[in-house]
């Protein structure tokens, strides 16, 4: 529901990818951010971000988009592959983020330059360790992910 609305406004939706790439599902957001690029969707952009968001917010801004939406591994206590929208207030309290600058602090910047909507995915890894592959279950969630982001383009 809240693509088909970004849709309407003709602004871009932003698929920001965050993760390390050398941390096998860690690097799930980025996947799909990547994936995103390569099927070039009408209307949603992908940004890879990787493990240093605060230094895409300038393209972001640029981009005027009518919703963004932050994907990056979470250990959410759930099944790996699993995910969840994570509200703002969570992201605060939590470490969900494990890359330079924490993910609040960059959703408090950009409210203040864009009027668009801010969505926070988190989705759980199995496995975070250096060198590691991604799992079959990151694997499918991506692909579930990228077909869902394409059924609303």
């Amino acid at each position: 529901r809240i693509l088909r609305e970004a849709k309407k406004t003709e602004r871009p939706v932003l698929v920001v990818g965050i993760g390390a790439e050398l941390r096998a599902d860690d690097f799930v957001g980025v996947l799909v951010a990547r994936e995103v690029q390569a099927r070039n969707l009408p209307f949603i952009k992908g940004i890879e971000a990787c493990a240093a968001p605060e230094n895409f917010t300038g393209e972001i801004i640029n981009a005027n988009p009518s919703l963004v939406i932050f994907l990056d591994a979470a250990n959410l206590g759930l099944k790996a592959g699993a995910m969840r929208l994570i509200k703002r207030e969570e992201i605060q309290g939590m470490s969900f983020c494990t890359h330079t600058l924490p993910l609040y602090l960059i959703l408090d910047y950009l409210s203040l330059s864009l009027d668009c909507n801010f969505l926070v995915l988190g989705i759980q890894p199995k496995d975070i360790s250096v060198m590691g592959e991604q799992s079959p279950e990151i694997i499918t969630a991506v692909s579930k992910l990228v077909n869902l982001l394409a059924s609303a383009s």
